[in-house]
């Protein structure tokens, strides 16, 4: 992990996974944002994912990724 000062100089840590943590008994997760899509997808493809709902539009994790599988 690299964490940068308050003057922008760099710091380099002993880990390859770049978190914020504070004083939390919750841990973290240690996924991409793609990686729960996909746990999403597989776990609930057919849940509502997002409502857009001033333009009509309403898709579910499998649609989501669909759509963003193309990109």
């Amino acid at each position: 992990m690299v964490i940068l000062s308050d003057n922008n100089t760099s710091t380099s840590m002993a880990s390859n996974i770049s978190y914020i943590h504070s004083a939390s008994t919750i841990p973290l997760l240690h996924d991409t944002v793609g990686d729960r899509l996909r746990y999403a997808v597989k776990n609930v493809p057919n849940r509502t994912m997002i409502i857009f709902p001033e333009d009509g539009i309403r898709k579910t994790y499998a649609e989501v990724f669909n759509d963003v599988s193309f990109l």
